[in-house]
């Protein structure tokens, strides 16, 4: 009996845990695992995190919606330990046209799901449970969860970081781990004996093995790659010792994605092979910038070496072997030059060609810029001629600007030096040729050209001045005459309508880049301002500082304005002067006639205060009096009130002793006595005091004796 109330709660508490969906009616019948079918249905093997397929065919639902409870046990109910493992279903999904809900396909009465990962190895039954934990469908048959192994990622580079996992291995076991090396062709040990949990799963982490492969053969190839079989046996059972639990992690063969210009279509599975040559196809020059990106290198550090014998760069790979680097193209000769990449285990190498090189310093600069001339890769013992494109623009003539003579290596012998001609702004080809053709030419034989950018420049003729109306020259070289541009004065827009988009711009510059405009010197306040200037369609301006002294008109006018002022308020002062002279002799006189009054003032007091002397004497003599008659009348009333009271004792005391009947009597004559005394004792007072507050005394005395009396009557009453 106490069994089945056990059963009951269990029943009722796993109801509550599992939150059903409708009625206690629940689901009947078996669940059929894969394509079994009653009555001889067999466990199915199914390694833990693998899929199986469930078939409901058999099944009776109560209700709209279900799902799937994992357990220890085939008994038609839920039991303590059972665990949900599905998401919800409906039964109009299960009978449906096969779909993905959930991320699990489901219809035609099939589910078919991973079971979970995180559960020991043995035998489990699934139950579908759709509203009742005590009347479940559940399996037919158990299905047996068998050890299961996988390596994440399972794909990368020779050295990528990856963990060998696994699950539902003996509990609390070992396993021993290993991989196939496809190079070598052999097992390798990755460690013995490795412990597993109480579940029996394990996480080993390392390194992927590096196969030390490079893509071949050169140029654009199909990505390679290699087939690493991992192996974890269990050491109890020897599970996995026959290949059940091999898994293959792919490793690609490390290749050139890009290089310069040239990049591989990497998204249709190409890169470029060791070895690759782009002689003829990637042409720089000594400084120029060359692009290098490769993939599935080892991760870590990759050097980048000119020739394999100078180190030229440094490149960062991530943990899919990727990295991307710009170098540049170091002081060398002309022609095929490699460029070596080496990663912890690999050197990769490809070809490119370098190319006669003339080098300016600095790049850039405005008119009267002083420039440098260098040759890299030149002809050896050769006479060139530096030349300059265009001093006005669309002139299309070139400038002889200086000769020079290359030595045995191919560089100039001496320093060559030109000065920035008087031109407009913008790029400039400079060249080197073999042959002379005069201070100008037409065209020439360009052996190698660089490019010097003209940058502008901006003046103000004066650059400090005062408010004084005359006009102030800006005088601006070097500027691009196919740009417009705005002009600012302290970054305020000048002569042009800034919200007219269709022209943006108001000042444009001559042939040779030469601007010149003019502005009053009115109307600035004392100090440092800007003149700038914005080239079309650019946010950073150019721009030059001038000064402004003295006040501005506007100030003037105020200063003015202020002098005028003050000479108003000195004569006003002046008038405030003369009331206030007058004024103090009125308030000297009035002083006098103060001082004599307070002097007056001062006698009266003398007087009062004898006076006030005086009467405190009397007063004080009048009070003595008065307390030497209060002290002789309370000696007198003090003896008369003893005999009194004495009197009045005696009485009490024989009222104590008499009849109750005689007490009215003695009462009265009590009474009679007291009124005699209240009588004697007024005109002993009248004649003795005719004082107010003897008589308040007498009152208090005969008010105590009136109690005594009442306490008297109180008494017999009792009595």
């Amino acid at each position: 009996m106490n069994k089945i109330k056990t059963t009951i709660l269990l029943s009722l508490l796993l109801v509550g845990a599992f939150t059903p969906f409708m009625a206690a009616r629940a689901s009947t019948g078996y669940i059929l695992i894969e394509t079994d079918t009653p009555p001889t249905p067999a466990p199915v093997d199914v390694a833990a995190g693998a899929n199986v397929s469930l078939n409901f065919g058999q099944v009776t639902f109560s209700g709209g919606q279900f799902y799937l409870v994992w357990s220890r046990d085939g008994f038609s109910q839920i039991s303590s330990g059972d665990f949900k493992y599905s998401p919800t279903f409906t039964t109009a999904e299960l009978h449906g046209t096969p779909t993905i809900s959930n991320g699990v396909w489901i219809g035609n009465d099939w589910v078919n799901m991973s079971i979970p990962k995180n559960i020991g190895g043995g035998h489990y039954y699934v139950k579908c449970f759709d509203g009742s934990a005590t009347s479940v469908a559940v399996t037919d048959n158990y299905i047996n969860v068998l050890p299961s192994f996988e390596v994440v990622p399972d794909w990368g580079p020779g050295g990528t970081s990856i963990t060998l996992k696994g699950y539902a291995f003996t509990s609390s076991g070992k396993v021993n781990l290993s991989y196939w090396d496809p190079i070598e062709g052999e097992y390798v040990t990755i460690q013995n004996l490795l412990s597993a949990n109480a579940l029996g799963q394990f996480n080993y982490s390392m390194k992927a093995p590096d196969m030390k492969q490079v893509l071949t053969p050169a140029d654009e190839q199909p990505i390679d790659y290699e087939i690493i079989t991992f192996r974890a046996i269990d050491n109890k059972t020897g599970y996995g010792s026959l290949g059940e639990l091999d898994f293959d992690f792919t490793e690609y063969d490390r290749g050139l994605l890009q290089a310069g210009d040239q990049l591989a279509d990497f998204e249709s599975g190409y890169l470029y092979g060791n070895a690759t040559d782009f002689t003829g196809i990637i042409q720089l020059g000594v400084g120029e910038d060359l692009i290098i990106a490769g993939q599935y290198f080892y991760p870590g550090n990759v050097t980048i070496w000119w020739d394999g014998t100078s180190q030229i760069g440094t490149a960062l790979t991530n943990s899919s072997g990727f990295f991307n680097k710009t170098v540049q193209v170091p002081i060398t000769t002309i022609g095929s030059h490699n460029v070596v990449l080496k990663d912890k285990n690999v050197k990769f190498v490809f070809t490119i060609e370098v190319m006669p090189t003339l080098i300016l310093e600095p790049k850039e600069g405005p008119i009267g810029t002083v420039v440098t001339v260098k040759a890299y890769g030149f002809e050896a013992d050769t006479d060139y001629f530096i030349y300059w494109y265009e001093k006005e623009y669309g002139d299309d003539t070139w400038y002889w600007l200086a000769n020079a003579t290359t030595g045995s290596n191919g560089q100039f012998k001496t320093t060559v030096k030109f000065t920035v001609f008087h031109t407009y702004g913008g790029e400039h080809d400079v060249s080197a040729t073999d042959t002379y053709e005069g201070e100008e030419a037409s065209s020439i034989s360009e052996y190698a050209t660089a490019v010097f950018t003209v940058t502008l420049r901006l003046r103000i003729v004066p650059s400090t001045f005062a408010n004084d109306g005359k006009l102030v020259t800006v005088y601006g070289d070097g500027f691009d005459p196919t740009l417009g541009y705005t002009p600012n004065i302290d970054n305020n827009y000048l002569g042009v309508d800034h919200q007219n988009w269709d022209y943006p711009s108001s000042v444009y510059a001559n042939g040779t880049g030469d601007v010149e405009l003019k502005f009053v010197a009115a109307g600035f306040a004392p100090g440092i301002h800007v003149f700038s200037i914005y080239a079309g369609g650019e946010l950073e301006p150019f721009f030059v500082l001038f000064t402004v002294t003295g006040p501005s008109p506007d100030t003037q006018l105020i200063l003015n304005q202020i002098t005028t002022s003050a000479n108003e308020l000195k004569a006003s002062l002046a008038a405030l002067s003369s009331s206030v002279s007058s004024l103090s002799s009125k308030v000297d006189a009035l002083n006098a006639a103060l001082t004599k009054g307070v002097q007056d003032i001062r006698s009266d007091v003398a007087g009062v205060k004898s006076d006030v002397s005086a009467l405190s004497g009397a007063v004080s003599s009048g009070f003595s009096g008065v307390n030497g008659k209060i002290d002789s009348l309370s000696s007198s009333l003090s003896g008369k009130v003893d005999g009194v009271g004495s009197s009045l004792s005696s009485k009490i005391d024989n009222l104590g002793t008499t009849l109750s009947g005689k007490i009215s009597d003695s009462a009265n004559s009590i009474q009679s006595s007291i009124s005699s005394s209240k009588d004697a004792i007024s005109k002993d007072v009248k004649s003795s005091v005719g004082d107010l507050s003897t008589w308040l005394i007498i009152i208090g005395i005969l008010a105590a004796i009136t109690l005594v009396v009442e306490l008297a009557i109180l008494i017999r009453r009792l009595s």
